[in-house]
């Protein structure tokens, strides 16, 4: 089986929210708790978070003892600067087969989809894995280990999208039809209940 890191990048100050999202009441947790039950209750091996702004709020109000926060200082840089900075702790503390990425603020985003993704990466663990949009692929998305390094090249506020859609490299894209939903403003807040 596949050594798969999941990184859940949750490092943004919220600020279309005007407090941290993170923290925002879902279902029987928060939105990031949420996730983080989500990716753990998926085949992969192991749960990253990637934290920055309001870290130590974040920490003290999420209960997860096996789980591992890893602290972006330069989160203001943006997304690229803390998917790198995820990658690069990855890298270095076990080996792992490939890195499915998370965003921390969509949370019809379940296990079901992830086992999807890595499914479909244990059939080809050349390709990478992406999220079908309405326009372009994006996260969650699965990298092989081969694309460590261009992960690791990332910075400023360019996401993974850069790789997935540089026509460059072969992706197989799953459609996660409403799942695709992230919350930015207290408006999108309020739609979740809408679209459950």
């Amino acid at each position: 089986m596949k050594r798969i890191a999941v990184i859940i990048v949750a490092a943004g100050a919220s600020s279309r929210m005007k407090r941290p999202k993170q923290l925002l009441p879902f279902r029987e947790t928060t939105l990031l708790g949420h996730t983080i039950e989500q990716a753990e209750a998926s085949q992969a091996a192991e749960v990253f978070v990637v934290l920055g702004a309001n870290a130590q709020r974040i920490k003290t109000n999420l209960s997860f003892p096996d789980l591992t926060f890893v602290e972006n200082k330069q989160w203001e840089e943006g997304i690229g600067a803390s998917i790198s900075t995820g990658v690069k702790y990855i890298a270095k503390k076990k080996d792992f087969d490939a890195v499915l990425l998370m965003l921390g603020d969509q949370p019809l985003i379940d296990s079901v989809f992830l086992d999807q993704m890595i499914g479909e990466f244990s059939k080809d663990p050349s390709k990478m894995v992406a999220t079908k949009y309405p326009e372009s692929k994006g996260v969650p998305a699965l990298f092989p280990k081969k694309f460590f390094p261009k992960l690791l090249l990332l910075k400023g506020d360019t996401g993974a999208k850069s790789l997935l859609n540089d026509g460059s490299s072969l992706v197989t894209v799953i459609d996660a039809g409403r799942k695709i939903l992230d919350i930015d403003t207290p408006e999108d807040y309020l739609r979740i209940d809408d679209i459950l």
